[in-house]
């Protein structure tokens, strides 16, 4: 009787001849039922078997293709973690932490005295009158507006450098002075209240002028007076009659001057006369040391008292030696953001010249805080000293980063002053073209640095290099 061999085959027991064994695809272990054995066994471990064995091709030597393999993905890997690294290397400014004086002789060239002149335009009815000032309703009206050029107002600020063509970020209240809405209304008010007073000083004299030219009437028809006492009566008559026209005519003013000051398109504004910028440790201030700057632009958001000034002449900043502020530090805020009661640092001149004049030129202040709010879309609370005059200096953190522009005091302490956030910041400068889009291509501008954070904006890196 012919030996019998079993292969399990789709969960049966299926049993095969030798000859129909050796017609089979099988392996060094697959396993086997020998008919009459104890067990199942491996193919390669029945002698009688061995004729099949023969048959059976060796084995290739695959690792050599893993390891193949294996090199080529370690090589990519190491390629994209090498760019990779470059990339974050490239996205986020190397951030060393700075003292005090580092800070400060760092960036004391790129922190500058503002000095705005302007004076006053009241537009009365259909006429336009001038004035050196406007205060608490007060004004004088004077039509030559080259005697209010000689005597203009004056007020100072800081302001800070942001690149190498001395562009200027400040406080937009600065330079756009203009009186409020009730300041105007009070001035106006107060100019109709006296208008109305000396008209009725005139209303009152024209009628008693009347009395008396009735008086004179009767005692010239009525009284039967001789030729002398005649003439006395005329030539008083005179007199008050030219008197009468002259108030009647002076009535008639008044009453136009009132009519203008109820028009309801009065106004008052402010016209820059000059912006000037000195540098620190200049030592003389005045009009021939002042560098001439231009007001290029001024936020719309009424939160964000931001303003943007350029230089009128590039060639007279030639002779300067400035310093500009990292603008690329800005996006590092997202990576390593601002923490309550961290130590902040202003830059500034304080009261103007009042505080910065020495004896070795002007000189800025730097005064330090913590931060004590940070949670607001449009500002930042902290407790730096600063008192008027520092409006438009920047708050800087330990590692030299712009973290605010100071902007305002907190009612009427000197303890607790607010700065525009970050985030506000850098969307003006973005949308005058001083720093660029987070995403758009590039690495390097004009000293800033763009922001990606995707793989999206990594491969367009990449692709860029």
């Amino acid at each position: 009787m012919e030996q019998k061999y079993y292969l399990r085959e789709k969960g049966k027991n299926v049993a095969y001849s030798l000859a129909e064994l050796q017609s089979k695809k099988l392996k060094k272990s697959t396993k086997i039922w020998v008919e009459g054995s104890a067990d199942w066994q491996r193919l390669d471990r029945i002698p009688e078997l061995n004729i099949i064995l023969e048959r059976i091709p060796p084995r290739k030597n695959r690792w050599r293709f893993f390891l193949l393999i294996g090199a080529i993905v370690i090589s990519i890997l190491g390629g994209v973690g090498y760019y990779w690294y470059k990339f974050l290397q490239e996205k986020t400014p190397e951030l060393i932490e700075l003292s005090s004086e580092e800070l400060y002789n760092k960036y004391e060239s790129a922190v500058v005295l503002i000095k705005h002149t302007y004076y006053y335009e009241i537009k009365l009815g259909d006429k336009i009158y001038y004035s050196s000032y406007f205060n608490n309703g007060e004004a004088e009206l004077k039509e030559n507006i080259s005697d209010i050029r000689k005597d203009v107002s004056v007020v100072y600020g800081t302001g800070f450098i942001i690149n190498s063509n001395g562009d200027i970020i400040t406080n937009r209240h600065l330079l756009q002075v203009n009186p409020t809405e009730e300041e105007q209304n009070s001035f106006f008010s107060q100019k109709r209240d006296m208008v109305e007073y000396r008209l009725g000083l005139y209303v009152d004299l024209q009628r008693e002028l009347e009395n008396r030219l009735n008086e004179l009437r009767y005692a010239a028809y009525y009284t039967n007076p001789n030729s002398y006492e005649y003439s006395l009566l005329e030539y008083e008559w005179q007199n008050l009659k030219q008197s009468q026209e002259q108030v009647t005519d002076s009535i008639q003013v008044y009453e136009l001057i009132l009519n203008a000051f109820v028009n309801p398109t009065n106004s008052v504004s402010v016209i820059s006369n000059e912006v000037e910028i000195f540098f620190n440790k200049e030592i003389n201030i005045d009009n021939k040391d002042g560098v001439k700057y231009k007001i290029t632009d001024v936020s719309e958001k009424e939160n964000v008292d931001l303003a943007l000034l350029s230089a009128k002449n590039i060639n007279e900043l030639s002779l300067k030696k400035f310093n500009h502020v990292d603008l690329s530090l800005l996006d590092s805020i997202e990576i390593k953001p601002r923490r309550m009661n961290e130590r902040v640092r202003m830059i500034g001149f304080n009261n103007g010249l009042i505080i910065a004049e020495t004896t070795n030129g002007i000189n800025s202040q730097l005064t330090e805080g913590n931060i004590s709010q940070v949670n607001d879309l449009y500002k930042m609370l902290y407790t730096i000293p600063a008192i008027q005059g520092s409006s438009g200096s920047p708050i800087f953190d330990k590692y030299g980063r712009v973290v605010s522009v100071n902007f305002a005091g907190f009612l009427n302490t000197q303890n607790f002053n607010y700065g525009i956030q970050t985030k506000q910041l850098q969307e003006y400068l973005v949308k005058n073209n001083k720093v660029h889009p987070k995403l758009e291509e590039g690495s390097k501008i004009d000293g800033t640095r763009r922001k990606y954070s995707s793989l999206k904006d990594f491969f367009k890196w990449f692709k860029s290099k």
